[in-house]
């Protein structure tokens, strides 16, 4: 099997925001859903606020070991 047989692309149904940056959506309700930057140029930008994300939770969980982290992910429609 080939990789793009293995990874098939995401239907990306939705859109909404991650912390400061507009993303797409796929599969919304799931434990995981995907997500990417809603245009290619802004890539960068959701790296960016990942990486501030991820270190944001890795303080809390250090003050306080029994904090359950969730990703600031707000959606808020659906793609046309």
């Amino acid at each position: 099997m080939s990789v793009e047989q293995l990874t098939p692309d995401p239907k990306f149904t939705h859109k909404g925001w991650f912390m400061l940056c507009p993303i797409k959506i796929a599969e919304p309700d799931s434990g995981a859903p995907m997500v990417a930057a809603r245009w290619w140029f802004l890539e960068w930008w959701l790296s960016i606020n990942e990486a501030f994300q991820a270190s944001q939770i890795r303080v809390l969980t250090l003050i306080d070991p029994d904090y359950e982290p969730m990703w600031m992910l707000r959606i808020t429609g659906e793609l046309k």
